[in-house]
């Protein structure tokens, strides 16, 4: 496996953007959500000849000061926007963008999800028209909510349901029907194991969770999750940079392998995951030198196994834990911001084998 890269492209002229996020809507679509000038914002990236990007017009998602922003796409076509509004109702938010033309979006209504003060948000899709978000409260709660999308454009939500007192939340959809969430437990303060969950969706809309399952048995920060398929996980977290495959039977029960580093045990603060396929994964995080750098990991059962580090920034990155997309048909993008704090894309190219077509993914600064 090899991993080469591009030349990067500027997807916004503002500096040291550090809420943002990315979901591809296609193979060669993608959506970058991004917050400045206390307003989120959006715009579509195009993707052609493997490793040239174009974004289109940027438009405005909301019109009051707002953060914890999250993206999720739910087809070609149509995407949902999540923020915390707490320049106008104080209130989770969330708004469909709708696709046309390739690159130019029109939104449907504000609806909101919930109405307490939030510190953080994540959404994942569960089918063309169900996703959940997941989200933090000022006093750390952590919350869980289905959301329905119904006529192209209309949102409705089922029931919050509590995740535990919990720090970095994160999920990822197992399949329609289930997701797992990852967190540091803070209901004992003297432990913050990192702690993960099955969520079951029936009806629709309503939320089940199965018992907590421990990964890691100490203090346990920004930990990260992808789902491989339907029954492995893959955990990443910032204590020597490690990593841990979950593995779900019986619908809720989960089992860990043994973890290994991404980074030689030392550890990193900033960085991504995302799947690639059903046994690959790709991370994104500060390495060497504090230099941009991405790698592969494989997963066979609960094992995982490592390709070599390619430097994709030579310099100073910042990687946020929504900065990594990809689909089943191995592009890949993410985002990063260099030591200039400009806003720029780069393609990386994963070639699996010397005879097989080119697969890449994607850096966004």
């Amino acid at each position: 496996m090899a991993l080469t890269f591009g030349t990067k492209v500027d997807y916004s002229t503002q500096t040291y953007l550090t809420e943002k996020a990315i979901d591809f809507l296609d193979s060669t679509h993608f959506v970058v959500a991004y917050y400045y000038s206390e307003v989120v914002r959006v715009k579509i990236g195009v993707i052609s000849d493997d490793d040239t990007i174009t974004y289109g017009s940027e438009y405005t998602v909301n019109s009051h000061n707002s953060n914890n922003v999250s993206v999720v796409c739910l087809d070609s076509t149509h995407f949902v926007v999540s923020y915390y509004d707490n320049g106008g109702s104080n209130y989770g938010e969330a708004r469909v963008g709708v696709v046309s033309s390739g690159d130019e979006v029109a939104f449907g209504g504000i609806y909101n999800f919930s109405t307490e003060e939030q510190t953080f948000s994540r959404m994942c899709k569960l089918d063309s028209t169900h996703f959940v978000i997941t989200y933090i409260t000022g006093s750390d709660a952590g919350k869980s909510i289905v959301g329905v999308l119904s006529s192209g454009n209309v949102l409705a939500f089922g029931s919050e349901v509590s995740a535990g007192t919990s720090r970095d939340l994160d999920c990822a959809s197992l399949d329609s029907t289930h997701f797992v969430i990852t967190y540091s437990d803070r209901s004992d303060t003297s432990t913050k194991y990192g702690t993960a969950q099955v969520g079951t969706i029936s009806s629709g809309n309503v939320i089940t969770y199965g018992s907590k399952y421990v990964y890691r048995s100490s203090q346990t920060d920004k930990g990260r999750c992808a789902s491989i398929d339907s029954t492995h996980f893959v955990v990443a977290y910032e204590s020597g940079a490690g990593s841990i495959v979950g593995v779900v039977s019986s619908g809720n029960t989960i089992a860990f392998g043994s973890a290994v580093s991404f980074n030689g045990s030392t550890d990193t603060g900033t960085f991504s995951i995302s799947k690639i396929s059903s046994s690959n994964f790709a991370i994104t995080y500060r390495g060497g030198s504090n230099y941009g750098t991405g790698r592969i990991g494989k997963v066979s059962g609960n094992s995982i196994t490592y390709e070599d580090a390619s430097v994709f920034y030579s310099g100073y990155v910042s990687i946020g834990r929504q900065d990594l997309s990809s689909t089943d048909s191995n592009n890949f993008i993410a985002l990063y911001t260099d030591s200039s704090g400009s806003s720029s894309s780069i393609v990386g190219i994963f070639t699996t084998t010397v005879a097989n077509t080119t697969n890449f993914f994607n850096f966004i600064n």
